[in-house]
Order: C-alpha cells, then sequence, then structure tokens
C-alpha cells in the first residue's frame, strides 16, 4: 500500500484559518478586532469631576478641575455616542460633578470674601501696637478666681 506524500496532515478537528475556533463550535476569536474600544474620556471626566467637588474649597484649584472635568464629561458624552453608550454613564456623572463642585466653589469663594469683608473671621492686631497686652486685654477675658476656703492669716 502505497500512501500519497502530497497530503497535508489531519488538523484533527481544528480550523485552518489563524484565530479559528475547532470544527463544530460556532464562533472563535474576532478576525479584525483587536480590543474593545473604551471610553476614556468619560473615565477622566468622572476623575476630574469628583476631585473637582471634593477640592471646590481650594478655590483656583478646585475651579480648575471641575472644568476639566465639565469638559471630559461632555467630551465623554460624545464619544459614547459614537461607541453605542459604553462610558455614557460615567460621563453624566463627572459632567454633573464637575458643575456642582464649579458652583459650590464660587459660592464659597464669594461667601468666605463676604466675611472677610464684615470682618467675621476675628480681627488681627494691627502692626501699629507695641505688643500683644492690648489685644489680649481686648478679646481675652479675665479669669476669675473664687475661694471657698478662707485666705490665711499672715504673721510678721
Amino acid at each position: 500500500m502505497a500512501m500519497a506524500t502530497n497530503q497535508p496532515p489531519p488538523n484533527y478537528g481544528f480550523s485552518d484559518q489563524p484565530g479559528g475556533a475547532p470544527q463544530g463550535y460556532p464562533g472563535g476569536m474576532p478576525q479584525g478586532g483587536g480590543q474593545p474600544q473604551g471610553n476614556g474620556m468619560a473615565v477622566a471626566g468622572l476623575v476630574l469631576g469628583i476631585l473637582g467637588l471634593v477640592l471646590c474649597w481650594a478655590s483656583i484649584l478646585g475651579w480648575i478641575l471641575a472644568l476639566l472635568g465639565i469638559i471630559f464629561g461632555g467630551l465623554g458624552i460624545g464619544k459614547a455616542n459614537k461607541i453605542g453608550g459604553k462610558g455614557k454613564g460615567m460621563a453624566i456623572a463627572g459632567l454633573v460633578c464637575g458643575v456642582l463642585g464649579l458652583i459650590l466653589g464660587i459660592a464659597l469663594f464669594f461667601w468666605a470674601l463676604n466675611q472677610m469683608k464684615r470682618g467675621r473671621f476675628g480681627e488681627a492686631p494691627s502692626p501699629t501696637q507695641p505688643d500683644m497686652r492690648s489685644y489680649a486685654e481686648r478679646y481675652v477675658p479675665a479669669p476669675e478666681f473664687h475661694f471657698s476656703a478662707p485666705a490665711p492669716e499672715l504673721r510678721s
């Protein structure tokens, strides 16, 4: 019995295509893909929006982070609409946190400005005062001492 030498070896149920599934099984790896597309803009918007909200009391830094959260949140929503809605919730949350952080930061800034104008944060001693004694006399109450026992008699 002579065997044909031109025959390829058997593939034992596997497809000859790269990434293919064994014969009899549906599917396999996608041929033209790579990794599924993510939404980095949405993640950046969420992180920056949360940081803007948390740091809203740190005026300029909080404002910048909140604005970046608003920008990246908006870009993330646009990208989510293009790729089928992936990350849209994160982008919306980043946008909302950024807007809240910006509003709170501006409100806190103007509140603090108003309080300083009214002098509610306390007065510092003026540089013309010779020492802190006049400041202490004006703002620190003098201690009151109450003795329940009579004072001892002094012998001379």
